[in-house]
């Protein structure tokens, strides 16, 4: 677990500043819920049965909660990430089928090339945090995920377990605005993988609870090869001045 004293800025009807510790936790079963409720809702997936997986799957992924004074976890969740592979899971849980069938239907032919041809490679990355999380978090949280990802393919007792994460593409889906400044991302590193992401697919969907009337909102599928989280990694590290070489011994833990 990572663990990092910031300064949390949530906004209501004024701003209220809350010092709150972080701490970067493993998924468990109880998590699901409220799990459920970070994953988007713009797309065609059973919410709760991703999370439940996503929860299942204790070696790789990271829930962010706030944290007491002994490291121990506590109520609030302020996000999470994790990887899940489409191929593991396409015949598995229903509504990744029928994500994958959606996407096919989207008629982008290097994004069909993947979903069809290196579907059993595919990570689908999910990475979503509550507005106002801190952006200094996002290299720690990226370089859990993908180390994680590196060492599953090594630690995992079982040979069919340690190839499940010999990801050769990713796949994210995100929502974000546009201003007249630009487009807009609530996590920072979505922003890195929007400029460096090879292929952009996007998409119309209806309105959502919660959606501003008067903004300008896009949907889009980003797919990369395995190149692209360690050229978002290097942006990122350069941005916040971290060494990778001071969590070293992550691995051990």
């Amino acid at each position: 677990m990572h663990q990092q004293m910031i300064q949390n800025v949530e906004e209501e009807d004024d701003f209220n500043e809350v010092e709150t510790t972080f701490g970067f936790c493993d998924p468990k079963i109880s998590d699901a819920l409220t799990l459920s409720a970070f994953i988007p809702r713009f797309v065609p997936l059973n919410r709760l049965e991703v999370a439940r997986a996503v929860c299942h799957q204790t070696k790789v992924g990271t829930v962010v909660k706030d944290q007491d004074e002994e490291g121990n976890p506590g109520d609030s969740t302020f996000g999470f990430v994790s990887v899940l592979n489409l191929g593991l899971f396409v015949d598995v849980l229903p509504s990744i089928g029928k994500f994958v069938e959606w996407m096919k239907k989207l008629g982008d032919m290097s994004l069909n090339d993947i979903l069809e041809n290196h579907i059993n490679t595919t990570g689908l990355i999910l990475n979503e945090r509550a507005l106002g999380v801190p952006h200094e978090l996002a290299p720690h949280l990226m370089r859990g995920l993908f180390n994680e990802i590196a060492w599953a393919t090594e630690d995992l007792e079982k040979e069919e377990d340690r190839e499940s994460f010999r990801f050769t593409h990713y796949i994210m889906v995100k929502k974000f605005t546009k201003s007249e400044e630009g487009f807009e991302f609530v996590n920072i590193e979505d922003e890195l993988f929007f400029k460096n992401a090879p292929i952009k697919v996007e998409f119309e969907t209806e309105g959502e609870d919660g959606d501003l009337e008067g903004v300008e909102y896009h949907r889009m599928i980003w797919a990369f090869d395995i190149n692209t989280p360690n050229i978002v990694r290097q942006e990122l590290n350069a941005m916040y001045g971290v060494d990778e070489s001071q969590y070293a011994y992550e691995h051990q833990k």
